[in-house]
């Protein structure tokens, strides 16, 4: 009677295997299915055709087209900023986004409206998201909502602080230029320390930001030696990714920017320097 009910018992054991390995099958089926209908961008892959298809759309409609406007020499077409701080345009640093000409069009564009604008303000400098001076001995505060207000989204929140790093994209489109932009706020007093570039300057030359950050640091290093867009085109065509980047950057930017405007302007120069109003530290004179 033992023996029968243990036999029993496996003969149930093994109907469940059986139910189990058909689970188990018709699992396998269902992903079999499922990569099917896989679908890739450059860099994921989706499996649902209804959101890949919503991607397109979506970046599409954050790409404005929009312009910076001078007094006397017309308009420039940019592309619109979030607040056009200079540290949005770190991607071209990383990405050959600059191989495809109607995207280099744009961004020397908006590098030619950064340079104007700030010549034209008789700001002694640029901006980017950057830390914000300490006033007096007060606490030391993050400020991202500094930018191009005539060419941003977003609120920018003022306009009297102005970072070295911000010519960093400069740089990339024309050195000679971004290193001249570079310099003149390197030239403020505290604008440089035993440890290179300073955070940060008010417009006015009465406040620095006392302090290192590595973003404020690495990026005209980067620019000023081009990047790492060599390594990373390498490796898209390695992947077999880089004719896809390549041909949705152009149908996107070419959507956009039919026609630019501005480009026979050259980058400005800037039109004043930093006041000399603070002492220098003591071991950098």
């Amino acid at each position: 009677t033992h023996n029968t009910q243990h036999t029993t018992h496996n003969t149930q054991h093994t109907t469940h295997n059986t139910q189990h390995t058909t689970h188990n099958t018709q699992h396998t089926t269902h992903n079999t299915h499922h990569t099917h209908n896989t679908q890739h961008t450059t860099f994921s892959s989706f499996h649902s055709t209804h959101l890949h298809l919503q991607i397109d759309p979506k970046k599409r409609a954050k790409l404005v087209r929009t312009q910076y406007n001078t007094p006397k020499n017309g308009p420039i077409t940019v592309q619109q900023g979030f607040w056009f701080s200079s540290h949005e345009q770190w991607k071209y640093m990383e990405l050959p986004y600059l191989d495809v000409p109607i995207n280099r069009r744009v961004f020397l564009n908006g590098e030619r409206a950064r340079t104007w604008n700030s010549a034209l303000l008789r700001i002694p400098g640029l901006f980017a998201s950057v830390t914000d001076v300490r006033k007096g001995n007060g606490p030391m505060n993050y400020t991202s909502a500094l930018g191009i207000q005539s060419i941003a989204s977003q609120v920018v929140a003022e306009n009297t602080t102005i970072t070295p790093y911000a010519s960093f994209p400069v740089i990339l489109a024309d050195q000679a230029v971004g290193l001249v932009w570079y310099d003149n706020m390197l030239r403020g007093r505290r604008m440089q320390g035993r440890y290179g570039s300073t955070e940060s300057a008010k417009v006015d030359g009465t406040e620095i930001a006392p302090v290192m950050t590595w973003d404020s640091k690495i990026t005209t290093v980067l620019a000023m030696l081009g990047g790492i867009t060599d390594m990373t085109r390498e490796c898209l065509k390695r992947d077999n990714t880089y004719e896809r980047f390549y041909t949705i950057v152009e149908r996107e930017w070419t959507l956009k920017f039919p026609t630019l405007e501005g480009e026979h302007l050259p980058f400005a120069h800037p039109s004043r320097e930093l006041p000399q109003i603070l002492s220098d530290f003591p071991d950098c004179k």
